[in-house]
């Protein structure tokens, strides 16, 4: 290039290669295949001799842990047979596909006759019928099937109840194993996968298409016990019974036959087995880690196998999202044990059904933003100090040089974290905002990446505009910390004696006072800064020096993370997950905001009310385009094919919902019109000086009195009366749902309800399923009420007496459906006891809101793709800024944010009122918090509403929605009206 080229008007290089360009990139995409599978090999086998692995289990207890070393000596005959890797068969490509209404009404109708000989329930035939009858296309008209296409997702829109999983998944899976189309079904559970694969099974058996179609339930092979456990022991008709779940998810471990225990008692733990974890001793050097030489062969890793060339595959959001097959299988390029389920689905597969798609990518968000809390005040159990523990307990069990590693990064990292803390309660490290800015006594937080002030630190230090800092000065400036380069000597007067006290202050046993002296050294260096900016510049400093370090022995742990978990210090994974499984493939690793964010967030209460806290932040990816885009980008960059892919959901397309908008209109959706069956109705419990108690804002044992005062009012002021109406109005169904946001706050429910003198038989609490739970109702709670594990909540209509059942939200809320007579709903309504408000700065939350902004500003295509990235970014960007410099309340974020929060509110009460529709059953959701009714901040939820309203007046999108959620959504704009003076419904 000549010296004297400036690049275009741009300021951009322009590269000629000398060939075509897509040629030249196509070149070095090449060169990246052949280095990826070079990379990629699997674990060797164990071969003949002594070998050993650890393993942390749980004490007799429950609670306790203890470290047990197993051995094993593995003799030639064990490793004597050789078999082939299962090779990965793609499937051709499929870019479209009609499916006609028509040939699944006579395949229903086939399955029904057969299930009708069988004295079983048929009504397969008449869902189709009445969804060919209902479902419309994008543009409002009648179709009389489904036009599939690879590419863009494929969404369909059907209200809570309808049934679209009867006719999209059992139905739909015969239709394709009937012509040869290999398919996937993408669920939201394990218990889910259990049941849509024996009933697609008994579907082609039924049909007599079983004899060369292959079925296969893919689940982590870490589930695949507990899975079998849980199922089998909830088996009933007309599901799987216990013989066929242990068939298909159960099996034996032949290297559990050698294994010899340092413990005492049967210490080996079914679903932990060590398949890739042996140490195989080395004269010299490390052990060597080696795979159990039975892998390839058991029974474990056999649906993995099987999946290579299955017909159909089974699987769950999170497998498809994380999962690995971690067996060996040639997938094209060799031999590969770290093969992922996405790649796997997406060349086996032509069509992918994604049941509750807006739930899979809540998920996905859930994965992208993460955090880690690296201490709190007060507290003892936080994941350094977990780890601390597990540490210690594995002593002597790592070589020498990853101990003394190890050792080194986390004293630094605890140390560091715990003086932070300590810095903060006692105020030792001042403001790190903008100075003047007063804010209200109480709970603060304050964002940082500590890097970022970089350009404004060095532009203040050195007296240059921040945008004028060139790269020596830049230099100079970063060498005023202990990890920079050394002293330049143009550095100012002052650097040397600033740097020397900075690294006191990041040096454990130089004590936690440090800070005081490295303050007084920033102080003489920055005399020439402007006196308003110059508590900054210290303050800046101090915390940089301080998160830089933290950031990098995080990062040093991390480096040995894998031989962590092979000693059995399983809270290393903790630690390392929370700072972002970004190492997978991804399309957009970095999302809108254009790079990886690893972020501290501080806070501190003023009050002392709160204690201090110092956690990170790791955000990368982008979801929301991932779900969209599953089936082109991501499947041609695995198949090189697209893919047809379906999501189906109930409410999947929610403008302003940031979590569980998918951003594509629905290409077929079934209208909610069943005017008057849906109603919301006020139900707040007033106090003393008669105004709505409220929980939402509450923390502590504050908000634990509001819900048991709330929950004892509640019955003789309302759920008393209620249950007497639906005995005689609707006895099949006198039974009410009462909704919180945690199981605690579920018994504190309980608990009101018992002290307000509700019989103990007629309650029914949710508890958190056990592994160890039997097949039994249980009486618990000293007699108070009745406990229910949550995973089996459609079995209280078979509690006698019973008629309230407690639940979590995150529960009961999708996928559970609780029938009485009749195929109807047994709940005759649903009570939303506490308003549910997010944590704005949690990262999932960031994460989902500043991306679905970014997104429904530039929502592309455009023919200038990086005009589109830039402008996302910027949006992305200001948006990050302007939620996380504001407290953490809800009613101080911004209008769009509670707007978001809102929406989601409404997305998830469709769904709740959903568990209340089925069979076509009237349903009533009460909203009790009285955070739902105090109007004095304009949160209340029907001001929310209507101006939610408002915005998809704005947006042009409410037609849309009316059209799509018309009964629902009339009832809460109904509501809205009926709550607020002068306002309108319309």
């Amino acid at each position: 290039m000549a010296d004297d080229y400036t690049g275009d008007e741009k300021g951009r290089i322009l590269v000629e290669p000398g060939m075509p360009l897509p040629t030249y990139v196509d070149g070095f995409l090449r060169d990246l295949d052949v280095l990826d599978t070079g990379s990629r090999r699997s674990l060797p086998s164990a071969e003949a001799g002594p070998h050993s692995t650890t393993t942390l289990i749980p004490g007799p207890d429950g609670i306790s842990q203890k470290y047990v070393d197993f051995r094993y000596e593995i003799r030639p005959h064990h490793v004597a047979r050789t078999t082939a890797a299962p090779t990965l068969t793609d499937a051709p490509a499929l870019l479209d596909r009609w499916v006609p209404f028509s040939e699944l009404r006579d395949i229903a109708s086939r399955i029904d006759r057969g299930v009708d000989s069988t004295g079983g329930t048929t009504f397969r035939q008449k869902s189709v019928d009445q969804f060919a009858d209902r479902i419309r296309s994008r543009e409002g008209t009648s179709v009389t099937g489904l036009q599939l296409t690879a590419g863009t997702l494929n969404q369909l829109l059907a209200y809570t109840g309808f049934g679209k999983s009867v006719i999209l998944v059992e139905t739909f899976a015969c239709w394709a194993a009937i012509r040869g189309i290999v398919m996937a079904f993408v669920l939201p559970t394990n218990a889910d996968v259990v049941r849509v694969t024996h009933a697609v099974e008994r579907a082609l058996q039924l049909l007599g298409e079983d004899t060369d179609r292959s079925v296969v339930p893919l689940v982590s092979p870490r589930a695949l016990i507990k899975v079998a456990e849980t199922s089998s022991a909830r088996a009933s008709e007309p599901g799987p019974d216990a013989d066929w779940i242990w068939r298909r998810f159960g099996y034996g471990c032949a290297l559990a036959a050698l294994a010899e225990s340092s413990g005492t008692g049967d210490d080996w733990q079914p679903g932990r087995e060590p398949c890739a974890k042996l140490r195989s001793p080395r004269p010299r050097g490390r052990d060597k880690r080696v795979a159990c030489p039975w892998r390839s062969t058991c029974d474990r890793s056999r649906p993995a196998r099987e999946a290579c060339t299955a017909d159909i595959v089974v699987t769950t959001h999170a497998n498809l999202l994380l999962g690995l097959l971690q067996t060996p299988v040639d997938d094209g390029g060799g031999e590969s044990d770290r093969l992922t389920v996405e790649e796997l689905v997406l060349r086996r597969c032509q069509i992918i059904v994604i049941d509750e798609v807006d739930l899979f990518q809540q998920f996905a968000i859930e994965r992208a933003g993460r955090g880690l809390v690296l201490d709190r005040a007060g507290r003892t159990n936080t994941p350094l100090r977990n780890f601390d523990r597990d540490f210690g307990e594995a002593f002597g069990r790592l070589h020498d040089e990853t101990d003394a590693s190890v050792r080194d990064a986390f004293v630094n990292l605890r140390y560091l974290s715990e003086t932070y803390v300590s810095h903060l309660t006692y105020a030792r490290l001042g403001a790190a905002g903008r100075p003047g800015r007063r804010r209200p006594r109480g709970p603060g937080r304050f964002w940082m990446v500590p890097r970022r002030w970089d350009n404004w630190l060095a532009g203040k230090l050195l007296g240059v505009e921040p945008d004028d800092v060139s790269v020596s000065q830049m230099n100079t400036f970063r060498s005023l910390f202990p990890d920079g380069p050394d002293i330049a000597s143009e550095a100012p007067k002052g650097f040397a004696e600033a740097r020397r006290q900075l690294a006191l202050v990041v040096t454990p046993g130089a004590g936690g006072l440090a800070v005081a002296a490295a303050r007084a050294a920033l102080d003489r260096l920055t005399t020439a800064v402007p006196e308003e900016d110059r508590a900054r510049v210290v303050n800046r400093i101090l915390r940089r020096v301080m998160l830089e370090r933290i950031r990098i022995s995080l990062h040093s742990l991390m480096a040995n993370n894998a031989q962590l978990v092979d000693v059995g210090v399983e809270s290393a994974q903790e630690i390392a997950e929370a700072l972002g499984s970004y190492n997978r493939w991804q399309l957009t690793p970095t999302g809108p905001l254009g790079r990886l964010v690893f972020a501290f967030t501080e806070y501190f209460d003023d009050t002392g009310a709160d204690p201090a806290q110092l956690m990170t932040t790791a955000l990368g990816g982008d979801p929301h385009s991932y779900v969209v885009g599953l089936g082109d980008t991501t499947a041609l960059a695995h198949a090189g094919a697209r893919r047809i892919v379906l999501g189906l959901s109930a409410t999947s397309y929610f403008p302003g919902a940031p979590h569980h908008h998918v951003h594509t209109r629905p290409t077929w959706w079934v209208a909610d019109d069943t005017p008057g069956m849906v109603r919301i109705l006020p139900a707040p419990i007033l106090d003393e000086e008669n105004r709505p108690r409220r929980v939402s804002g509450l923390e502590g044992g504050a908000r634990d009195d509001a819900i048991t005062r709330i929950a004892g009012s509640l019955w003789g002021t309302y759920l008393r009366a209620e249950l007497e109406r639906l005995r005689v109005d609707d006895p099949d169904r006198a039974r009410v749902l009462l909704a919180t946001t945690s199981y605690l706050a579920a018994r504190q429910v309980a608990e009101g309800l018992f002290s307000a003198g509700v019989d103990a038989s007629r309650i029914c609490l949710a508890v958190h399923p056990s592994k160890d739970e039997g097949g039994a109702f249980t009486d618990m709670g000293n007699g108070r009420w009745r406990e229910l594990p949550a995973d089996r909540l459609e079995n209280f209509p078979q509690l006698k007496d019973a008629d309230i059942l407690i639940a979590p939200l995150a529960r009961v809320q999708r996928g559970v459906n609780i029938i009485g007579k009749g195929d109807r709903s047994a709940l005759g309504s649903v009570w939303l006891i506490v308003r549910p408000i997010p944590l704005i700065d949690e990262p999932p939350e960031l994460l989902a809101h500043i991306q679905a902004k970014a997104l429904a500003e530039h929502s592309g295509p455009s023919s200038d793709p990086l005009a589109l990235l830039a402008a996302r970014r910027r949006t992305a960007g200001t948006y990050l800024d302007e939620i996380v410099r504001r407290p953490p309340y809800f009613q101080a974020q911004p209008d769009e944010v509670k707007l978001g929060v809102v929406a989601e509110i409404i997305n998830g009460a469709v769904q709740l009122i959903g568990r209340a529709r089925r069979g076509g059953t009237p349903a009533v959701l009460h909203l009790v918090d009285g955070a739902f009714h105090d109007g004095h901040a304009g949160t209340d939820f029907a001001t929310l509403i209507l101006q939610l309203r408002e915005k998809w007046r704005r947006d042009g999108v409410l037609n849309d929605m009316r059209a799509y959620y018309g009964t629902t959504l009339e009832a809460f704009l109904t509501y809205a009206a009926e709550q607020t003076p002068g306002a309108s419904s319309c």
